[in-house]
Order: C-alpha cells, then structure tokens, then sequence
C-alpha cells in the first residue's frame, strides 16, 4: 500500500473508530465521482438505489440544479451507514463497494499503465487512483473479488503490480497526492456525518495540519502539471522535428522521382530512336541481294527503282504495256515479281500464271507500290525465295 500523509492517517485512525474503513472512503468517493461523469438521468437513477428522492427534487437533479444535487449529495452521506428505507433499495455501502468494484476493476486494460509507456498523463494518474481505491475494496471485501474472478477474460491485479507499474513512471508521488486528497476529503465528510460522540478528527488534526497537507498535495501536482506541461513541449518539439526529417524526406524522394521520370522520357525517345534506326537498317537490307522485277508504267519507273533501292533491292524492270512479250522471260530472273495490274496488257498478266513469287497491285500509284512491297517484306513472301 502507499504510505499516507499523517493527516491522512489520522483521518484513517478516526475513521476506522467509527467502523469506516478505507474502503469504505474509497467506495464512496469513487460512487460520487462515477455518479457525477453521469448523464443526470443515469446519476439519479443510482442515487434511487440507495435513497429515497421526492419528485421535486428528482426535476431540480435533472435539471442540473446544483442544490438539488447537493441535497442527494449530503443524504447520501447520512445514510451511508443507515438501513434502506424500504426493501426494493439497497444498502448503500455495499451497493458503492460493488458498483465501483465492476466499474473499475474491470476496466484494468484501459488504464494503460504498461511499462513501456514512457509518461503518466493526468488522466491516467487519476485512473490509477481510481483502480487503486477498487484494489482496497478488494483487499477488504474477498468476497466480491471471489464473485468475479471466475470470469473467462478476468484479469488479477494487485497493489503492490499497480505501485510498481506508477513508480517506474516516477508518479508514485502524484498519486499519493491524490489518495491522500481524496481520503482527508470524503474520510472527513463520512466521519462528520456519521460519528457518535465528539469530532476526534479536529481535536487530531488542527487547521494548520489540514492546510500544510492540501498544499503540499497543491504543490506536488503543480510539479506534476508542469511535468506534464514539458513533457507535452518536448513531444510537440519531437513531432516537429520528424515532420521536418518527413518534409526532407518527401522532398527528396519527389526530386528523385522527378529526376527518374526525366530519364524515363530519355530513355523511351532513345528506345523510340533506335526502333526507328532498326526499322531503316531492316528495310534498308530486307531485299538485300535480291533482284526484283516490277511489270509496271514506264512513267514511274524511277519512283519504282528508289522504292526497291531503299529496301536494298536490285532493281528490274519490264514495261507491262509497251514489253509484255518480255514479262515472262525476265521472271525467271527475280526473286520477286511486282505486278502493277492497273498498267498493262492481258498477256503480261498471263505471262505470270505459273509464278508463286508474285506480287499483285491493283493501284499504280507509288504509295500503294511501297506499301504492298513492305507487306511482302512483313510477311516473309519476298525474302530469299530462291
């Protein structure tokens, strides 16, 4: 357990007296905290459990009327101790021992005390508070720890696991602050309301006492604050300095893919470059060696001989019109025979029956001429047909 303040402890010793435990304190402390993070309807609701409420004063809880609430406030500290009024109400301590039990013990996951957290925050500082108050009501009352820990997910968690985990964040000292609070404050309102005989608490604890604790507590969770306050600065200050390694990073990595788009753009133009040269080397030596004969118009036939040339051809020819008597005697000589069937006699297309090396164009256009031979070229009909 942590070790209390003396003014906590001599809240403790008058308390325990009175037959008010620490547990006791602690179940009652959470009940008001839990109850007030309520909506007002879940709020009263509880405090219907445990006290009778008039209608009226259930409109003012509603309503959010802060004397209405301190009136069921002051009534559930009277009648901690008391029998319920009728018997669909509970008793209050055990309904405050078991309800803060199952709202905290329970949620032990969600307090993330894990070591490898490296800072405390408020909130978890005060969820450690919390659960270390469910632990004393375990530790007190076995048997609603016994009611519940043959539930399948149950996870067991002592106080000595939970200091251990504080204490290696170094908030050991916070958390007493507010055990300590919380025990001068509630133990005080529940020893009040309900001691027999004179007040002990103010013959033990004088005024000076009680201010000297409340701010030595003040003065530890100002440094607590502060710490927090830094720790949060020296994150924003790391958050700032990744963002800037990330913007570094990002602007490298686009000058980069720039830089790598560019040289994509050089290398598809020299691939596009290269296709071309090939594709000139390949026509330039598709009929190399080859003799072609073209059966055409005399008119074009230079057209018809720089066609050939181009593709590496030797050129021949035969005037289809004027020589067709020749057709027949010079298609021996070629390796392919380009017959312009537009220009020309019967008889020199005759002449071409028995040829399989024959290529048929309908156009006497020049156009038509190359695009009929690059087909020829294409398909394999006009290479090496010897």
């Amino acid at each position: 357990m942590i070790n209390q303040s003396e003014a906590a402890n001599k809240v403790i010793e008058c308390c325990n007296k009175e037959g008010i435990t620490l547990g006791d304190i602690f179940a009652f402390c959470l009940f008001y905290n839990l109850c007030f993070l309520m909506n007002r309807e879940t709020m009263l609701k509880n405090f219907k459990q445990v006290i009778h409420i008039p209608p009226k004063k259930e409109k003012g809880i509603l309503s959010d009327d802060r004397a209405c609430v301190d009136w069921a406030y002051k009534k559930l500290v009277k009648r901690f101790y008391k029998k319920p009024h009728n018997q669909n109400m509970f008793d209050t301590v055990s309904y405050s021992l078991k309800y803060v039990f199952l709202n905290y013990y329970f949620n032990i996951e969600k307090i993330h005390l894990g070591v490898e957290k490296t800072f405390l925050n408020q909130a978890q500082t005060n969820h450690a508070m919390n659960l270390y108050g469910a632990l004393i009501i375990s530790k007190e009352c076995p048997e609603i720890l016994e009611n519940f820990s043959l539930e399948p997910t149950f996870t067991v968690k002592t106080l000595e696991g939970l200091i251990r985990d504080v204490e290696k964040k170094e908030k050991l000292s916070h958390l007493k602050a507010i055990v300590d609070d919380s025990i001068l404050i509630f133990g005080t309102v529940l020893y009040r309301e309900n001691h027999k005989g004179k007040n002990e608490i103010k013959e033990v604890l004088t005024e000076e006492e009680m201010d000297k604790t409340f701010s030595d507590m003040a003065s530890t969770m100002e440094e607590t604050a502060m710490e927090a306050i830094q720790e949060a600065e020296n994150k924003e200050e790391e958050i700032k300095r990744e963002r800037q390694e990330y913007s570094q990073q990002l602007r490298a990595l686009e000058e980069e893919n720039s830089s790598l788009k560019k040289r994509i753009e050089e290398l598809e133009s020299e691939l596009n470059r290269l296709k071309s040269e090939n594709e000139l080397l390949a026509n330039k030596y598709a009929l190399f060696e080859q003799d072609i004969l073209v059966v055409g118009d005399s008119r074009r036939r230079d057209g018809y001989r720089k066609i050939v040339e181009q593709f590496g051809g030797n050129f021949l020819f035969v005037d289809a019109g004027e020589e067709p008597q020749r057709v027949s005697k010079e298609a021996f000589k070629a390796d392919l025979i380009v017959h312009i069937t537009a220009y020309g006699r019967h008889i020199a297309h005759n002449q071409l029956q028995g040829f399989t090396n024959v290529i048929y164009v309908n156009n006497a256009g020049l156009e038509s001429f190359k695009n009929s031979l690059m087909e020829s070229i294409k398909s394999g009909k006009g290479a090496y047909l010897r």
